[in-house]
């Protein structure tokens, strides 16, 4: 027998479920990790750590729930709540935590880009609106503030995709993230616009529409599957 397993990358928990092929719940297993406020309006996660809280949720749940009943994982889909922002450097090693979307550090820079015509052309452009939360704000603010960080940086990219990354070797974004970043053109877009309204280089950012992604990587599945099952990006969630 088939099933599904989802993985919601929240913003205090990971959630993971096991669905058979009619939508019937297998089980549910569920791991917290914290968020730091080291500083008024920063809110960072250790990305390491929400890797090793899903592995071991995940784990648990497959030898607990799915395995027993002899369900075979042809897939895991994705989830994440909003958008978070990670720099990396060319191995894709972070440096540093996660920012996660309710940080609002970059008062300064989205205010001082609102008072430029190009604020209104980058939001006519995205759809996004010049605001502390997007992932071009944090950017800014980076390069600011921590001059040393961005310029080690050799991608941003959310948390999500880093973690599909760790397990397949892919960089990928879903279109849904990606709209909320303050830098793709426009819905469904494969380009990102350029963000050039502060001097000097910006590291680059990795945009694909691949919604599948091998599996290859996934060691706990393929040590009872003939085949490792498809990984499927999915979109962010927004809780209410």
């Amino acid at each position: 027998m088939n099933c599904i397993i989802t993985i919601e990358l929240g913003t205090n928990a990971v959630r993971v479920f096991a669905f058979d092929l009619s939508g019937k719940l297998i089980g549910f297993a569920k791991g917290h990790y914290p968020t730091f406020h080291e500083k008024p309006d920063h809110s960072e996660q250790d990305p390491e750590q929400m890797f090793i809280t899903m592995l071991y949720v995940l784990k648990n749940l497959l030898n607990d729930k799915v395995y027993p009943k002899k369900y075979v994982v042809s897939c895991i889909c994705f989830s994440a709540s909003m958008h978070s922002l990670l720099a990396v450097d060319k191995d894709g090693v972070p440096l540093g935590n996660s920012i996660t979307w309710s940080d609002n550090r970059g008062k300064k820079e989205a205010a001082d880009l609102k008072k430029l015509n190009l604020g209104t052309e980058i939001y006519t452009a995205t759809g996004t609106p010049v605001h502390p939360m997007s992932s071009l704000i944090k950017i800014a603010w980076m390069k600011n503030n921590q001059p040393d960080k961005f310029s080690r940086a050799s991608k941003f990219m959310p948390i999500k995709s880093y973690i599909l990354q760790q397990l397949s070797g892919a960089c990928v974004i879903d279109y849904s993230i990606a709209s909320a970043t303050g830098l793709m053109k426009s819905p469904r877009s494969t380009m990102f616009m350029s963000a050039s309204f502060m001097s000097g280089s910006w590291p680059s950012i990795t945009f694909s529409n691949l919604s599948l992604l091998s599996g290859e990587a996934n060691i706990w599945v393929t040590s009872t599957n003939s085949r490792p099952p498809a990984l499927c990006m999915g979109a962010f969630v927004v809780n209410r």
